[in-house]
């Protein structure tokens, strides 16, 4: 009581009342006893960000105070280096590079935590795949051998969890590089060591790195050989636990994607029914979430690489499993279906695909970060600012969300803008990162057809 009367007096900070009071905790009550309540004191930090604010930095300044509360320390920790990766993955597509500087910020305060291990690996892992969407080679990752390094042998469960976690990792992001033999020696490596691990943590991530070994059969034009890995997942880890949703749900979509493009359209749509049926009943649902993060990625890629008519089979997959899916990737995947029909040639469809994109958009909060990536990868492809002008200004819902890239657009072709000072600031600082991404756009699409003049014929598949 004293502690929080002479902080609240003295600092008014609602962290460090809670930093004095787990002082005052640990010198007033015996172990037994601090170690009856310490569940509910993790609950309530669950559900309140000044304290946990509090208990970290007492954790920070007592090593006592750490060691006396080691089950809420290791869960506080836990959730935060869950919320950073969380928002790291969700900026895998649309900034790498924040994703990268977010997962180095947890390996850097986190890293060196045993207990942690498993979560910090999958940090490492989302780094690792923002790394190989910004053109890395996956074995210059620095973190994922620093990881395996200090855990790979070693027989305690978390240590076992993260060795796995980061081994998958690369087997998945060697898959998406296109290094499909390094690829398929880790997973034999990886299968070795964890196949037949009792742990589900560690069987989901062998799922995982298993469905990406079926999309390296594809990539090597082995399609019976993926269906029957696909196949293989689904038939192992599909009745289990919700741990392996993420994988399973990643083998159908691939699955689907394969059968769309080898000319069999009544398998692929019994996968799909297969994927809403699993994304309806899914907990939380991860079926749903996996399945949209899968066609977000590959129909972009496609578009990247001008590959329109495959791009749009994936999308059209998509169709009927928004609502099960309960993700927004479903959403905004259809601003990149207009960006395919344009480098198809269908202006008119295209700008009519946008139109239609931009009524069904769910505008909030992560509007503005998935708008600096549309916009620039729009006008790359031969959308004018015009053209966006005609859609974006049609009705005032979106203003909060969408009105600053409105006055880019206008800034763009010089017509006058007429915003608040502090909107014209921003859009005055915006305008110099589209402009960045424009021309980096453009010279990856220029890149992108020398590279498809140069192996014309070839029946190479992308990564």
């Amino acid at each position: 009581l004293y502690s929080i009367y002479y902080k609240l007096r003295r600092q008014r900070d609602e962290a460090a009342v809670v930093h004095g009071l787990v002082h005052w905790m640990v010198a007033c009550f015996t172990t037994e006893e601090l170690s009856a309540i310490e569940g509910n004191l993790v609950q309530e930090a669950a559900q309140s960000a000044a304290i946990r604010e509090g208990f970290r930095s007492a954790f920070l300044a007592s090593l006592t105070v750490r060691t006396t509360f080691a089950g809420a320390a290791i869960r506080i920790d836990a959730d935060e280096i869950v919320e950073l990766t969380d928002v790291a993955s969700a900026c895998l597509l649309i900034d790498p590079r924040q994703a990268i500087e977010l997962c180095e910020r947890v390996m850097s305060r986190f890293g060196k935590e045993a207990t942690l291990a498993p979560w910090v690996a999958k940090a490492v892992a989302v780094l690792l795949f923002a790394s190989v969407r910004l053109g890395r080679r996956p074995q210059e990752i620095v973190a994922c051998d620093d990881v395996l390094g200090r855990y790979l042998g070693d027989e305690a469960p978390a240590a076992r969890i993260a060795s796995c976690t980061v081994l998958a990792a690369k087997v998945v992001a060697l898959s998406a590089s296109g290094d499909l033999q390094l690829a398929l020696r880790i997973f034999s490596d990886l299968e070795g060591r964890f196949g037949r691990d009792d742990l589900p943590e560690v069987q989901a991530q062998v799922a995982m790195a298993l469905s990406a070994r079926g999309q390296i059969h594809a990539d090597m034009g082995r399609h019976h050989d993926a269906v029957a890995t696909w196949d293989q997942v689904v038939a192992r880890y599909g009745d289990g636990d919700a741990l392996f949703d993420p994988a399973i749900a990643t083998a159908l979509i691939h699955k689907a994607i394969l059968l769309a493009q080898t000319g069999e359209p009544e398998l692929p749509l019994a996968t799909v029914a297969d994927l809403r049926r699993r994304a309806s009943a899914s907990r939380e649902s991860a079926v749903g979430v996996a399945v949209a993060k899968t066609i977000a990625l590959k129909a972009e890629m496609y578009v990247q690489i001008d590959r329109p008519e495959q791009a749009l089979s994936i999308i059209d997959l998509a169709d009927g499993l928004a609502t099960s899916a309960g993700s927004k990737d479903l959403q905004w995947v259809e601003w990149t279906r207009a960006r395919a029909l344009l480098v198809q040639g269908e202006r008119e469809l295209a700008l009519e695909a946008l139109a239609v994109a931009y009524r069904n958009t769910t505008f909030d909060e992560e509007a503005p970060g998935r708008l600096l990536h549309h916009v620039p990868e729009l006008i790359g492809c031969g959308f004018s600012e015009q053209d966006l002008l005609t859609i974006f200004a049609r009705d005032d819902r979106t203003v909060p969300w969408i009105g600053p890239m409105v006055a880019v657009l206008r800034l763009r072709i010089r017509e006058q803008v007429q915003v608040p000072a502090e909107v014209l600031a921003l859009a005055q600082d915006l305008e110099k990162l589209v402009d960045q991404s424009i021309a980096q756009v453009r010279a990856r699409r220029s890149g992108s057809r020398q590279r498809a003049d140069s192996r014309t014929g070839s029946s190479e598949a992308p990564a």
